[in-house]
């Protein structure tokens, strides 16, 4: 269809455009043609809008479709024109079947309105990317790495798979009650200030290198690892944390305390929290909790219970030990 379509418009067509030359009753003709026929059918209205843009002015007028299902492909020939993109937003709702890469695009600046993505959108190294358009739903995995133009999230973004955000340097904020179906991966952000209440996710969540996070929803529930490396600013954790799998707090030097009867599923590693004073009475680590270089922390607790080693490795102040946990602790230099 695309090939027939083109022919016609090439041998009969051109001249007149570029000539604004008036049409023939036979012309005409052809033009009534067309638009029956994309009348009939959404997507040959998308291609025939695409080679009237070949053109460079609109050959017949159309009206506005609210709803149409394009291919990757086909959603590429908008970026593939770049001019042409503008065409887009000219239909209500956008639908692509499948996954769509746009990571070659690196002076995309937006997206189209009402956008959903069946399977994962990558728009990893998209510099120019600003904003991302209301009610985007990507039932896959959305890749957002090293966009380091884009400063917020729409509100209703959906995301079935990983929501990756890996070097958003100017990300300051997520929506609420966010719903993340995969991990969240969120490493140096260095302008993210703190997460949302009502986040949802149901993977990882890696925040490492946030240097200006500062704090943490209080209802955050964690049902994989929650790495919080390095993050400088962080003093404090909510009381009510749960953390399924590894919790990962090494050289957060700010931090000061953990929650009351914190429960981690897998280990902890509190290596370098230079400024951590003590332990919470019932903390409950399911395997190695890591205490290097805890230069402030002298005791252990009694009611400590720790399912794998104690790594007391680096320099230590630590001289109080329950007998029941000496037997795991291993020293280093």
């Amino acid at each position: 269809m695309i090939h027939h379509l083109r022919q016609i418009i090439e041998s009969q067509i051109e001249e007149l455009v570029f000539q604004a030359i008036p049409l023939t009753k036979e012309q005409e003709e052809l033009y009534a043609w067309v638009k029956k026929l994309i009348t009939k059918d959404k997507v040959n209205q998308y291609v025939v809008r695409k080679i009237q843009q070949m053109y460079g002015r609109a050959i017949f007028t159309t009206d506005k479709v609210t709803e149409i299902t394009l291919s990757p492909e086909q959603f590429k020939v908008d970026l593939d024109m770049r001019t042409g993109f503008r065409t887009c937003f000219e239909y209500g709702k956008i639908h692509v079947a499948g996954d769509l890469d746009l990571s070659e695009y690196t002076d995309l600046e937006t997206l189209p309105e009402n956008l959903s993505v069946a399977g994962h959108l990558n728009l990893r190294g998209c510099k120019s990317l600003t904003s991302l358009p209301e009610n985007l739903s990507v039932g896959g995995r959305l890749n957002l790495s090293q966009c380091t133009s884009l400063s917020s999230l729409p509100e209703n973004l959906s995301v079935g798979g990983s929501l990756n955000l890996g070097w958003c340097e100017s990300l300051t904020t997520l929506p609420e009650n966010l719903i993340v179906g995969g991990d969240l991966d969120l490493r140096c952000c260095k302008s993210l200030i703190s997460l949302p209440e009502g986040l949802s996710v149901k993977g990882k969540i890696s925040l490492g290198y946030c240097e200006r996070l500062t704090t943490l929803p209080e209802s955050l529930i964690v049902k994989g690892d929650l790495s919080l490396f390095a993050c400088k600013s962080l003093t404090s954790l909510p009381e009510s944390l749960s953390v399924g799998g590894v919790l990962n707090l090494g050289w957060c030097e700010s931090l000061t305390t953990l929650p009351e009867n914190l429960i981690v599923g897998g280990k902890l590693n509190l290596k370098g929290c230079k400024s951590l004073t003590s332990l919470p009475e019932n903390l409950s680590v399911g395997k190695d909790l890591d205490l290097g270089c805890c230069r402030s922390l002298t005791f252990l607790p009694e009611s400590l219970s720790v399912g794998g080693a104690i790594m007391l490795e680096g320099y230590t102040s630590i001289t109080s030990i329950p007998i029941s946990l000496q037997s795991r602790c291993l020293y280093g230099s």
